[in-house]
């Protein structure tokens, strides 16, 4: 176990800049060195990060040694949290932070979480370019913030929702892109878990369980309690309801689309 002390970094502001306007350029650095981001030099003559006062335990992430890093997405992602939660929310909505452990600490890892397969991926992925939106496109930073959205102290295992979540990342993944509150995400999963748990072992229920998941067409149960929360939320200020109360109101919305699927009306999930 890795018990050292380390100062936390940020990629040096010229570097950042240099990333943006040679996007091409940085995508074949990248892809004739996956090994190490000791290119990083050849862009910027200056220290490609800077640190700061801040400090955490050092860690390391997890490669997938077949290739899949969706096996190890879940335990990196736990782990992320573990380690950086404590750090000031400054912080953490910082790109400049995440650019440090993509582009610096977890280069090899990133690649493999990130690979350059679109033209695009670079641009949005590793480099925010929607700005703090783009959180949610960059792997280490939304698993990090799924983590910490779903963490339940009040459960035994308190990343039960969690690894609910990563197990089908639909169920979080418009949640969060929507910038909802944790309180909105985290009794959203509640009730999708407990209705998920309710169906999907009832002989009479499991296979409408699987078609309100697969959905029709772009829809599925979870793009609909999006649209739902939204509309119900255009009325109310969802962010300040009781927990309870929050919980309630979606898991009977929940409830309602399985009963409909139920008895044949899979587009009432288009809704």
């Amino acid at each position: 176990m890795n018990n050292n002390v380390i100062n936390i970094s940020f990629m040096n502001e010229k570097l950042l800049d240099t990333l943006y306007s040679n996007p091409k350029k940085v995508a074949e650095y990248m892809n004739e060195n996956p090994y190490d981001s000791k290119w990083l030099k050849q862009l910027l003559d200056e220290t490609p990060f800077e640190p700061r006062k801040q400090k955490i335990t050092d860690f390391d992430l997890k490669l997938a040694s077949d290739g899949k890093y969706k096996n190890v997405e879940l335990e990196n992602a736990i782990s992320l949290y573990e380690h950086i939660k404590d750090l000031p929310r400054y912080i953490l909505v910082d790109n400049r932070f995440w650019l440090w452990l993509e582009f610096g600490k977890f280069y090899r890892v990133a690649l493999q979480a990130m690979p350059l397969t679109t033209d695009t991926r670079l641009e949005y992925s590793w480099l925010f370019k929607e700005g703090k939106r783009g959180i949610w496109r960059n792997t280490f930073a939304r698993g990090y913030f799924w983590v910490e959205f779903t963490v339940d102290e009040s459960r035994k295992d308190i990343y039960e929702l969690t690894k609910f979540v990563f197990e089908k990342t639909e169920r979080i993944r418009n949640l969060t892109f929507d910038n909802k509150y944790r309180s909105v995400v985290l009794n959203t999963i509640r009730a999708e878990k407990d209705i998920y748990d309710k169906y999907i072992s009832d002989p009479n229920y499991k296979e409408t369980m699987e078609k309100c998941e697969k959905g029709i067409e772009t829809y599925n149960i979870y793009t609909f309690i999006r649209k739902s929360l939204s509309l119900y939320g255009s009325a109310r200020i969802l962010d300040f309801m009781d927990d309870k109360d929050l919980y309630d109101v979606i898991y009977e919305k929940l409830d309602k689309a399985v009963q409909e699927v139920h008895n044949g009306n899979i587009e009432y999930l288009k809704k």
